[in-house]
């Protein structure tokens, strides 16, 4: 199918558990966040397209590849990730990292040549190191010295013992702020491609809309949360001046 894009965005989706990338969508847009778009905007503005971000070409259709690559494109989001802070290595490499490294070649592959790659990464990739209010840390690549970039990220689909070392050694807390720190390093050695990093900290309820407290139908970070308390209150909660990374999700 030709895609013919005034406006609107194309979504990547994998099925998932016998629920089509269609499916998964309707879904989603059922939900009252979206209420704002009418039945017609949803059906002309929303165009899926079966993949799966971790296969060459996405696990995409010649066909399908080729539609995209001609449509006139001007960013391409990647939000996708697994989040499970107990991923072990090699699993953790390909959710965050060759699903990230696929969606820039994708990037690069598209006729319009000035399409933005914008992805999503995560507050929490600097390791053991903190900030302060006066300190915070910085906006850029987090020093991974002496250890190189991409043979970790060979080492963690591999054997794991550099990786693994490597994870000691600069404190990271588990394997998903690490992996989420190797793929920003191999995203910018990527000169042909304007890539755009952004690092949203833990994301919760609603400020505003599209009511004070949304949380979606699976609030994963409201539970996580107050699992976390009962069990370690004095890791996720901070009762003195100290400031909490924690975002409304309509904010970000």
């Amino acid at each position: 199918t030709t895609l013919s894009l005034d406006g609107g965005v194309v979504l990547l989706v994998r099925s998932k558990k016998g629920v089509s990338s269609q499916e998964r969508v309707k879904r989603i847009l059922s939900s009252s966040i979206f209420d704002f778009l009418s039945a017609t905007d949803k059906e002309s503005l929303v165009h899926v397209v079966a993949a799966d971000v971790t296969l060459p070409n996405c696990g995409m259709e010649s066909n399908q590849i080729l539609s995209i690559r001609e449509s006139n494109i001007t960013h391409v989001f990647h939000c996708a990730a697994a989040v499970s802070f107990s991923q072990p290595l090699e699993e953790a490499a390909l959710s965050n990292i060759t699903s990230s490294l696929q969606m820039q070649l994708l990037t690069k592959s598209l006729k319009n040549r000035n399409a933005k790659f914008v992805h999503v990464s995560t507050a929490f990739v600097h390791g053991g190191a903190t900030g302060t209010k006066d300190a915070p840390l910085p906006e850029s690549l987090y020093s991974l010295e002496p250890y190189d970039p991409y043979e970790l990220y060979k080492s963690m689909l591999g054997t794991q013992s550099y990786a693994s070392a490597a994870m000691k050694d600069l404190r990271f807390p588990n394997s998903y702020t690490f992996s989420k720190c190797v793929c920003e390093h191999l995203l910018l050695r990527e000169k042909d491609v304007d890539t755009i990093i952004v690092r949203p900290s833990i994301v919760g309820p609603a400020a505003c809309e599209p009511f004070e407290g949304w949380s979606g139908e699976r609030p994963s970070t409201v539970v996580a949360a107050a699992c976390l308390y009962l069990k370690f209150p004095y890791i996720m909660w901070s009762f003195g001046k100290e400031n909490v990374p924690f975002i409304p999700v309509d904010v970000v």
